[in-house]
């Protein structure tokens, strides 16, 4: 094919995205998908069938840790279990179910880091106020007192997110709402037995914020990003005046919607902002118009925030924006989406996104991750959890098949 030819095809492939992005914005999504061809990337399963039972419903948690892969699940049956990989296609079991999480009590695997070179684990969501509890992993300890239990709250529905600021650990709660008892946060300075402080108590004042979905270090200040349905969203702030801490409320109205803003995604920081995924609608919608589409807000300065996507990237399905994630140059934003299966868009700046997989990973019930719990990079590949009751869940990497993207923006009426 010579060049003149090349040329006049790649201009008419221009003019026809041009055409369709010219609609209006609700032909956006089909644009990206011409332009992207699943935006270059192949998501090849690395699980899936819940590591062969299926009430492993959600792989809700994943943490690289000493070179493998760990991943957490949710199980009301027998509880959660924790799994490994080195090879990314070999699982062994390191945690059964009922050992660190109980089916009637803390059935759920939330959220995973690594902290002073140990592997942290937090569980939860037993249905009512049933000792959440913050579990600690040392591979190097002889097998048989690897597992500690560092913390537990039996007042508490479980612990939801971790955060390292200031080279303290924080770890963020969520309790049953009808107990009329607001979230709480933690803070360690060693992660051991002991060694935790209470240092956010009923909600930081507003006893119907129920969970901290997400903890994230910026510009020398941790941020909480709490789910509240009677107010909205809320993000609190936290800055040190030598060692005393102050929590402060920077959004406390659900961006402007307290009836649909009310539970937030996972925030990450990229190019030197801030960002955050929400939900935009209710929490269980029942069919696709109950849905308004997920937005993403970001900030550069933590108190004044603008609207980065909306309209659930350019499809309304997309209930919430649910994780957040940077991988090298690269931004992701990943979907939860009960009608048609979860969502995964790519951008270089925040604004620009291009779709980059197959809705579910050509499974609808593949409907979403756990906020930013099971979203990880694994041998610089994207790798992401999903909540599957039907199958299973299941995890996906991302492998990039090509490096010159069309990015196009999304364009409102």
């Amino acid at each position: 094919m010579n060049r003149i030819r090349v040329i006049r095809i790649a201009v008419a492939v221009v003019c026809l995205l041009s055409i369709f992005i010219g609609v209006g914005g609700e032909k956006t999504v089909l644009a990206n998908q011409l332009a992207g061809a699943s935006g270059g990337y192949q998501w090849p399963p690395m699980m899936t069938g819940g590591f062969g039972t299926v009430p492993n419903t959600t792989v809700s948690a994943l943490q690289v840790y000493n070179g493998k892969l760990y991943a957490g699940t949710i199980n009301g049956a027998s509880g959660g279990s924790v799994w490994r990989t080195t090879t990314g296609t070999t699982w062994e079991q390191v945690v059964a179910p009922g050992v660190i999480s109980l089916p009637n009590n803390n059935y759920a695997i939330l959220a995973m880091t690594v902290f002073q070179n140990k592997l942290y684990v937090s569980t939860g969501w037993g249905g009512s106020a049933n000792d959440g509890q913050v579990w600690q992993f040392d591979e190097a300890k002889p097998v048989g007192s690897q597992w500690v239990k560092v913390m537990d709250n039996t007042i508490l529905n479980g612990f939801t997110a971790f955060g390292i600021f200031n080279n303290n650990l924080y770890v963020g709660a969520t309790v049953v709402y009808a107990n009329g008892q607001g979230t709480e946060i933690y803070r360690s300075p060693t992660g051991e037995p002991n060694s935790w402080t209470k240092v956010v108590s009923n909600g930081n004042n507003s006893p119907t914020s129920y969970s901290v979905n997400s903890l994230v270090a910026f510009n020398n200040a941790l941020y909480a990003a709490v789910a509240d349905d009677v107010k909205g969203i809320q993000i609190w702030k936290m800055t040190l005046n030598g060692a005393i801490e102050t929590w402060t409320n920077v959004v406390n109205n659900g961006f402007g919607d307290t009836t649909k803003g009310i539970d937030p995604g996972g925030m990450t920081v990229f190019n030197g902002k801030l960002y955050i995924g929400i939900r935009n609608g209710p929490l269980a919608p029942a069919t696709p118009a109950d849905s308004l589409g997920g937005k993403i807000f970001s900030t550069s300065d933590g108190a004044t925030w603008s609207p980065a996507a909306i309209n659930g990237l350019g499809n309304a399905q997309n209930v919430k924006i649910e994780g957040l994630y940077v991988l090298g140059t690269n931004f992701f934003a990943l979907t939860s989406n009960p009608f048609t299966g979860m969502e995964v868009w790519v951008s270089p700046d925040g604004t620009n996104w291009n779709w980059t997989a197959n809705a579910g990973f050509d499974n609808p019930n593949n409907t979403n991750p756990l906020w930013n719990s099971s979203v990880t990079d694994f041998n610089n590949h994207l790798v992401v959890g999903t909540n599957n009751p039907t199958n299973g869940g299941a995890i996906y990497q991302g492998q990039q098949t090509l490096t010159n993207h069309v990015f196009l923006p999304f364009i409102t009426r």
